[in-house]
């Protein structure tokens, strides 16, 4: 069977909790529309199985369909090289994320600057105050014009770590940002789950910038 995906086609893989059944899982997703949990990464390449997420077994999406494949064959779609590289960089530690040091936080440049990120969730608080971490005094007008409908919604504060496995430093990045309460809930998001936020920049001062998020989805609907 030929090589579908490889670095044409964008191929990432993380090591998340499934959003679903809570297992140790690894999410692997491409450009092209393939969206797949393995188990483990190596022979024989184990399809998670999860009762609780509704999508059947395997939870396999693609947008091509030249093709039939099973879904326990699925692995043999991914370019060797990249499924070497994975199995590799979890031989020592399966469940390994990349060190704390090494993360790059990225804050907003500017005023609206938007950008839409996908990852894993590392930090989750609950009952925020945006004011307080956009620089603004509790009763400000300012305030409560730039943060707009999140001045006024129940908020957490989330990170996202950007890093799949695998990957060099290019993508090891967190963002933290603010999201209503009632859309996490909705989305049954927590840490170890995967998310992708779409991000949207609050900044009137250079000591306070912060990310608002317009929009928050989990695994199958971003």
């Amino acid at each position: 069977m030929n090589a579908v995906h490889g670095a044409w086609c964008n191929t990432r893989t993380f090591p998340i909790n499934c959003n679903y059944c809570g297992d140790s899982v690894f999410y692997f997703s491409c450009d092209c529309g393939s969206r797949v949990l393995f188990d483990h990464l190596g022979k024989p390449w184990p399809v998670h199985r999860c009762a609780e997420s509704g999508y059947g077994p395997g939870w396999l999406q693609m947008d091509y369909s030249s093709q039939i494949i099973p879904i326990d064959s699925f692995h043999e779609t991914i370019n060797r090289e990249y499924r070497e590289k994975l199995q590799q960089a979890t031989e020592n530690d399966k469940r390994s994320r990349k060190k704390k040091s090494w993360i790059v936080r990225q804050a907003p440049s500017f005023f609206n600057q938007k950008t839409t990120e996908k990852g894993v969730i590392t930090e989750l608080i609950w009952n925020t105050d945006i004011f307080k971490k956009a620089g603004f005094a509790e009763d400000s007008k300012f305030g409560a014009a730039m943060l707009g409908k999140h001045a006024r919604l129940k908020l957490a504060q989330m990170t996202i770590h950007t890093g799949a496995i695998a990957e060099d430093d290019k993508n090891n990045f967190s963002f933290t940002f603010f999201v209503e309460e009632s859309i996490v809930k909705e989305q049954g998001l927590t840490k170890g789950n995967f998310a992708t936020a779409k991000l949207r920049g609050v900044v009137t001062s250079p000591k306070h910038p912060i990310w608002v998020c317009d929009k928050l989805t989990g695994l199958f609907d971003g």
